[in-house]
């Protein structure tokens, strides 16, 4: 959710007491008063309006999208169904090359790709379109989970009207799915098993908090001077101009080498080897790190001049670059070198280790011998939690 929550800022606090403490060693302000009297100033302003926390019904348009849709509004208006003249063939075209364009990111083939209005449709069309074959060959049971989203839910409940068997496997006291339970409801005669996930096996999910001290820390991805519309310049603007600056250096993604980097995160979260997964996003590995941090309420040692990039870094590109397709991991020792023969030909590193539990917990990013950040990390929650005092 919180990556589209540009408005609410909630993550600011942390940003920009990390962000000063960056300026005051690097010599661009003068004193700690200093370097935190701009933060002080900006907290007193992050909320100006209701934060918006359904994003994953529907979030705000990324303003790419809207410039291209505002141009197929204004001169593809013409209906792609229709081949007799050159409107229609023009919206045909462009529609097509959309095709295209997904097929490619998803790895599929352009006619496995079928556009809907959104993922209620989608539902529905999957779902209810299985009733014919399921007829034909007999199987006419479904199964879900009591815990499912109506979008299936309803159109599973519309097939039991039509003579289907529902089996809806309950959850357990934590609130939990057992895999077990939903293994155990398939019959021969299932036609379909939904359940709301993107992993065979929930229990070998990972959460992004530092686990144990000692655990080693992996980047696993490439660095790229990318700073533009992040987080880092949209706060230096506001320090120095009263607006936050955009950048020219806007971060991309290497598909073919964000698959693999993915395909290898799976393979170590299937056979246990990952005690920490963390994809870093807005505010760049600086952010990431401190999140770690406070989620396992432990301290982080980091040696950011060891990241794997295309090209030398600066300690702010380093810091906060918001390059796609990285992963945050963290293992134990002992597990060290099969993690990272399984990461062998990826542009990887070991960056650093979990150190010391709360209160004597510390976030220390360095650059080779030059300390970049070193603060106590109960003063970084509390920079964390602050924005959301009063409301």
């Amino acid at each position: 959710l919180f990556p589209t929550l540009k408005v609410a800022r909630i993550r600011a606090h942390a940003m920009h007491y990390l962000a000063s403490i960056h300026y005051l060693r690097s010599g661009t302000v003068k004193s700690a008063a200093g370097a935190l009297q701009g933060h002080r100033a900006y907290s007193q302003s992050v909320i100006t309006a209701p934060i918006y926390l359904d994003c994953a019904a529907t979030t705000p348009i990324d303003p790419r999208v809207r410039e291209a849709m505002l141009g197929c509004l204004d001169e593809l208006f013409g209906n792609a169904g229709s081949r007799t003249h050159q409107h229609g063939l023009a919206a045909r075209r462009m529609a097509e090359q959309a095709r295209d364009q997904v097929a490619q990111a998803a790895g599929c083939g352009r006619g496995e790709v079928v556009f809907t209005s959104g993922a209620t449709e989608s539902n529905n069309l999957a779902i209810l379109g299985l009733a014919a074959h399921g007829r034909v060959v007999g199987a006419r049971h479904l199964v879900s989970t009591a815990i499912e989203h109506r979008a299936v839910l309803e159109p599973l409940q519309r097939l039991q009207q039509q003579g289907f068997e529902l089996t809806l496997v309950p959850v357990g006291a934590g609130g939990r799915v057992c895999v077990e339970d939903v293994i155990a409801a398939v019959r021969d005669d299932t036609l379909l098993v939904s359940v709301i996930g993107t992993m065979d096996d929930v229990s070998r999910a990972q959460t992004l908090d530092a686990k144990r001290p000692g655990d080693l820390l992996y980047i696993l991805g490439e660095t790229r001077a990318e700073l533009g519309a992040g987080e880092y310049l949209q706060y230096l603007g506001e320090q120095r101009e009263g607006v936050g600056w955009l950048g020219d250096r806007v971060p991309t993604v290497d598909l073919e080498l964000s698959r693999a980097c993915c395909e290898a995160v799976g393979g170590l979260l299937d056979r246990g080897l990952v005690r920490t997964a963390h994809a870093p996003g807005p505010g760049g590995l600086a952010l990431a790190l401190v999140r770690t941090a406070l989620g396992g309420r432990l301290g982080v040692d980091v040696d950011l001049a060891r990241l794997p990039a295309a090209q030398p870094l600066s300690p702010a590109e380093a810091l906060y670059s918001e390059s796609g397709g990285r992963f945050l991991l963290s293992a134990a020792a002992d597990d060290a070198a099969e993690v990272e023969r399984a990461m062998e030909g990826l542009p990887w590193a070991r960056i650093g280790e979990v150190t010391a539990a709360a209160p004597a917990a510390r976030v220390c990013l360095r650059e080779g011998e030059r300390t970049l950040v070193d603060e106590a990390l109960e003063r970084l929650e509390r920079a964390w939690k602050e924005t959301l005092h009063g409301v």
